[in-house]
């Protein structure tokens, strides 16, 4: 058994934010992040956009929200003292937006690793997957079901400086990540609270894809 893709990944349920043009190739935006951005490798993380509006699917009943792209996070601040609302910059080059002016955008996620595969982004608007993403695999799988390791952190975090670290996850906060293969070179995979029967956001999930051969 060989390991031969790996996702780390945040989910932010596509919320729609407004990203304000600093530059010709960068944009800026302020959204919530209540690990305090422990995650991020500002040079290195990506964060993936998609578009605000959905858009009909070629051939099929349904919708989704198209991905904008993947770019990589030059910055990240926060306020002093307890507060969770980063500032956060992105390389965006030729972005189109004139400067000092704002475009909205939905938020996929931060990518912190993608390898052996690419985050491909929304399944679609369908109740049954509105808050699924996909994922491809960079070379197919031996078999159909194919292993997968998947697991996601806390869906809420409190200030906690006990570890040397600004934010820990809450007591009695997890969330569950749900992720299958779809024939040999897709992988479905949504992330959800283990309380209630709902979607969560989350802001470090791992997916881990073997093949058997």
């Amino acid at each position: 058994m060989t390991p031969v893709a790996l996702l780390q990944f945040s989910s932010h349920l596509m919320q729609s934010l407004n990203f304000t043009a600093i530059s010709n190739d960068t944009l800026e935006v302020v959204f919530e992040i209540r690990s305090h951005g422990r995650f991020v490798e500002v040079g290195k993380t990506l964060l993936f956009l998609l578009e605000n509006n959905a858009v009909v699917i070629p051939g099929k009943s349904t919708s989704r929200y198209n991905p904008v792209g993947k770019f990589v996070v030059t910055s990240m601040t926060f306020p002093a003292g307890n507060n969770n609302q980063a500032t956060i910059r992105i390389r965006y080059q030729n972005h189109g937006i004139q400067v000092g002016n704002s475009k909205t955008f939905r938020v996929a996620g931060f990518i912190y690793r993608e390898v052996g595969c690419s985050w491909m982004g929304h399944i679609s608007t369908s109740g049954a997957s509105y808050n699924s993403y996909y994922m491809t695999l960079n070379k197919p799988v031996s078999v159909p079901n194919a292993p997968i390791v998947s697991s996601s952190y806390s869906s809420h975090y409190d200030f906690d400086d006990s570890l040397d670290s600004v934010t820990i996850g809450a007591d009695n906060q997890p969330t569950s990540i749900s992720a299958a293969m779809l024939g040999k070179n897709i992988v479905s995979f949504s992330v959800a609270d283990t309380d209630i029967v709902s979607p969560r956001d989350t802001d470090m999930a791992t997916i881990i894809v073997y093949d058997i051969k």
